[in-house]
């Protein structure tokens, strides 16, 4: 399991590398490489970091630290509450430490490609990486704190509230994404008022530029300053009202019975329905693994309001020949990186007995998570499929293959997701955030995801656009699909049966 984790760490680390570094890191490192402007780089890197990390952690904060479903079994140990605190806090610290190296290490290996390796560079860059998930503790404690007491008043709306604030920042650092280029150009023509900017709004994210890119050891320490005091003040100011938060009962709606009708549901419905009820109640499991359903809806606004014109837009007309088919391979992409049924089994949490010992059959409810994987997906990408078919005036034959892929993608991911979760599951946790973003499940179901669509890509790259057209392969990919879910189906009904069957929560 650990060299699993590793393995992950190290293929996600590659893929960000591959994906952001001509598009994020070398544009913007290129435009002020060699000037007094050079620390802009580290800065707004840091920047982007700080914010990633800041949204990853946010919402782990309530039932990490507020509201753990064991804080009243270590408080009534012999544990001083300062201990627990600072338990709950080291774990987030890790956690916003691996995001933030998902940005530096690639960052800094581009530094190394088109500036040149720099030891004091490196340096100044660990220590800083130490001390900076400091600053997203702080704010996302801070901002978890208001969130927690906020939604206790309002347990009722407790899913609505998060999800809103998580799709507005997701909107705003997006935003800031697609603006990107605009942003390197005012770099270049107003970097001195950027720089600037940065120094008087968030002093500590230009003192990071600085000491990193410049080496400067009076802003490493005017860094520290400002990660570890606010982050020292906040531990203490949750240290002193933490009992009141442990011991807070959120206040609930009271209602009345007044008696319903007898109803009966066929079994399947009943089965999506128990699906729906358990993931709409936890919000943050909802943001992470309805990421791509997001990113469809944004494509797709994308796409309708630019009139179709992305190759001008990204400013790559090298890529004219390959669109429509070229959108279709982002859009399989996001379809493999929804990973709700990577985590379907282990939500269920000890309590996995009551669902082992439903009068229904193993097989029905393994198709039951398939199918909710799909649900909550598909029409999402189906919209996308459309705009896409609409806005570039796609054939039929094309039309038909636009539609149906991404569909089948969804499956087959829903499918693979639930078989690694069905190898490892993951029950023992304090919080189901936890599920979602640290089991090897869902590790292992992203890696296969990155790895497929890469095939899928390569395929045709290195050897197909030599014997046939994109159409052709697009048909042939859909055909080796459709095999590929007839056999993870059988497979589920027979070893992924009886892998259900011999589950055990600890």
């Amino acid at each position: 399991m650990p060299l699993i984790l590793v393995l992950g760490f190290v293929f996600i680390l590659l893929m960000i590398y591959l994906g952001f570094s001509e598009i994020l890191f070398k544009p913007l490192l290129l435009t002020v490489a060699g000037t007094p402007l050079q620390s802009l780089y580290w800065t707004v890197i840091g920047f982007l970091a700080l914010v990633m990390s800041w949204l990853s952690i946010l919402f782990m904060t309530g039932p990490m630290v507020f509201a753990a479903k064991d804080n009243d079994r270590l408080l009534s140990m012999p544990i001083r509450p300062i201990t627990i605190v600072m338990s709950r806090i080291t774990g987030l610290y890790f956690f916003a430490l691996l995001i933030l190296s998902f940005f530096f290490i690639p960052a800094f290996v581009v530094q190394i490609e088109i500036v040149g390796f720099n030891a004091a560079s490196a340096g100044m860059l660990l220590l800083c990486l130490l001390v900076f998930p400091l600053l997203s503790l702080s704010l996302a404690l801070i901002l978890g704190l208001l969130l927690h007491l906020v939604s206790g008043h309002l347990a009722r709306f407790k899913t609505v509230i998060t999800m809103a604030v998580s799709f507005a920042s997701l909107i705003a650092y997006f935003y800031f994404i697609m603006n990107l280029q605009n942003a390197m150009i005012m770099m270049v023509e107003r970097g001195n008022d950027m720089q600037e900017s940065f120094r008087r709004v968030l002093p500590f994210m230009h003192h990071f530029g600085e000491a990193v890119a410049g080496t400067s050891v009076r802003s490493l320490l005017i860094f520290a300053a400002w990660a570890v005091l606010p982050a020292a003040l906040v531990i203490l100011l949750i240290n002193r009202i933490f009992l009141y938060l442990a011991r807070r009962v959120s206040s609930t709606h009271k209602s009345v019975f007044r008696g319903v009708r007898e109803t009966s549901l066929r079994l399947m419905p009943s089965l999506l329905l128990r699906e729906w009820r358990h993931y709409s109640s936890a919000p943050m499991v909802m943001m992470n693994t309805g990421i791509a359903a997001i990113m469809a809806i944004g494509l797709a606004g994308f796409l309708w309001f630019s009139g179709g014109e992305v190759v001008a837009l990204i400013g790559l007309p090298e890529l004219a020949p390959f669109m429509p088919g070229g959108l279709l391979a982002i859009v399989l992409f996001l379809a493999s990186t929804a990973l709700i049924s990577a985590s379907s089994i282990s939500l269920e949490g000890k309590s996995i007995w009551l669902l082992k010992t439903l009068p229904v059959k193993a097989a029905t409810i393994l198709a039951s998570k398939v199918m909710f994987h799909w649900l909550v997906l598909g029409p999402f990408f189906l919209i996308l499929s459309l705009t896409i078919v609409i806005m570039f005036g796609a054939s039929l034959w094309q039309s038909i293959l636009f539609l149906i892929l991404p569909q089948l993608i969804i499956i087959l991911f829903g499918q693979a997701g639930l078989i690694a979760n069905l190898f490892w599951p993951r029950f023992d946790y304090l919080n189901e955030t936890a599920v979602v973003k640290q089991s090897v499940s869902v590790i292992v179901a992203m890696v296969a995801s990155f790895v497929f669509s890469g095939l899928l890509i390569a395929g045709y790259a290195l050897i197909w656009n030599r014997i046939g057209t994109l159409d052709q392969y697009i048909a042939v990919v859909t055909a080796f699909i459709l095999l590929l879910i007839a056999g993870l189906g059988v497979y589920l009904n027979t070893a992924g049966v009886r892998r259900f069957r011999g589950l055990q929560a600890p």
